[in-house]
């Protein structure tokens, strides 16, 4: 009886820690809210850099509409809502809805996020694909 006990307890156990893992990262206390300036992209096929001819910041907000926001030399250019969630490849999925482009490109649906150090890393998602490198402003 002792045992069966034991195995419901880890049953059950191991069902919530993957429920509580698999959830969005939409919390008030997500590592990624904030305002980023970029510093550099790097990758693609000849896996070249290109660092900012223009003031390039991001603003990931944490209110109740997880807003993001991209400005280019202080002028609002892209306006989105957006989700994280969890990913398997070290790095979380963020997905953009309801995006208002101004004046700019901005093509994307969704891409890979992840921080390490002192800088937040977009990827989106592809082997010969681009990494976009922020730092906090």
């Amino acid at each position: 009886m002792k045992h069966i006990k034991l195995w419901i307890f880890l049953t059950f156990s191991c069902l919530l820690f993957n429920m509580t893992c698999n959830h969005s990262i939409n919390s008030e206390f997500s590592p990624y809210a904030g305002t980023w300036r970029w510093v550099k992209t790097t990758g693609g096929f000849a896996g070249q850099t290109t660092t900012p001819g223009d003031k390039l910041t991001i603003e990931i907000k944490e209110d109740n509409a997880h807003t993001f926001t991209l400005f280019r030399n202080d002028s609002l250019k892209v306006l989105a809502d957006y989700t994280i969630e969890s990913a398997n490849n070290g790095y979380d999925k963020i997905s953009y809805s309801h995006i208002i482009v101004y004046d700019d490109t901005f093509e994307l649906n969704t891409e890979y996020i992840q921080i390490q150090s002192d800088s937040l890393i977009f990827w989106d998602g592809q082997m010969d694909g681009y990494f976009r490198f922020f730092v906090r402003d």
